[in-house]
């Protein structure tokens, strides 16, 4: 496979949305946070999946393709993980602290790879071959999947897309056209 390379601004994406989310959600009201979808999720919810996913669909792939040739890569199932990994006794502050450590970690090295280790290849249970680079370009600018809802109802048209998920993160309008959503990484 030849060597891939990482888009800049998908770096600067990642460095910036811990510090983007917690301003995009330090004014609402805990009324809006902690109210489900019809679904059941949350936006504290949705920010805990996000810390969840952090490691599990990114960093652990990552690793996985980098270490290992051809790797099977199996897709996760994001309300277990949520579940049994007990963010629901997590405050939004703390998964936001958490999030914004990790991520400081994980863009620092994302930046390490080389267009070689960018280029390892592995097989995702639904996706097909995937590489480092797409993985790393996912987490920066993902792709919203229909099982999770949209947000619209919420306060300013609040959307946001993550990874395998389409979530609700974000609130108020996009400056350059005040009618539409503003959207988060």
């Amino acid at each position: 496979m030849a060597p891939a390379s990482i888009e800049p601004s998908a770096l600067a994406i990642l460095q910036r949305t811990p510090s983007l989310l917690r301003a995009l959600l330090a004014d609402l009201d805990p009324a809006v946070l902690y109210r489900p979808n019809p679904e059941g999720c949350s936006i504290k919810d949705v920010v805990a999946h996000l810390h969840d996913a952090e490691d599990i669909a990114f960093v652990v792939r990552v690793r996985r393709l980098l270490a290992e040739e051809t790797p099977f890569i199996a897709s996760i199932d994001p309300p277990a993980r949520f579940r049994e990994g007990g963010y629901a006794n997590r405050t939004l502050n703390e998964l936001l602290d958490d999030l914004a450590s990790q991520r400081m970690v994980h863009a620092a090295w994302v930046a390490t790879l080389t267009p070689e280790d960018l280029a390892r290849p592995g097989r995702h249970d639904t996706t097909g071959t995937v590489t480092p680079a797409a993985i790393i370009h996912q987490w920066a600018f993902p792709r919203p999947r229909p099982h999770w809802p949209d947000h619209g109802d919420a306060p300013g048209g609040v959307h946001a897309r993550h990874g395998e998920h389409s979530h609700v993160l974000s609130r108020g309008r996009n400056a350059a056209s005040p009618a539409a959503p503003l959207r988060a990484p």
